[in-house]
């Protein structure tokens, strides 16, 4: 057992904070509390696929800034395109 914070634990892996605290968040991590110390990892008790699992997890997802970006544009897109669509599905239907 060997117990480190974790910004100590973010050192070694050198994973993200969104990672860690999706690991936190899914109790994936062995961590224990400590009044004086704070929370700690035991890093030797942490397998290598569980970290690997969240950063493939986490970058799978994109971050709340890129999402809404993405939403504009497709928002623009649909706006863009919207009465072009519209007056094509009502000339087939009048057909």
């Amino acid at each position: 057992m060997r117990n480190v914070s974790l910004a100590q634990f973010q050192s070694i892996t050198g994973i993200s904070d969104a990672a860690l605290c999706l690991l936190l968040k899914k109790n994936r991590l062995p961590c224990s509390y400590h009044p004086e110390a704070g929370l700690s990892i035991d890093i030797s008790s942490v397998e290598i696929r569980t970290l690997v699992d969240a950063i493939a997890e986490r970058m799978a997802t994109p971050a709340p800034a890129v999402q809404e970006m993405i939403n504009e544009r497709v928002g623009g897109l649909i706006a863009d395109s919207f009465e072009r669509v519209c007056d094509e599905a009502l000339k087939r239907l009048g057909k």
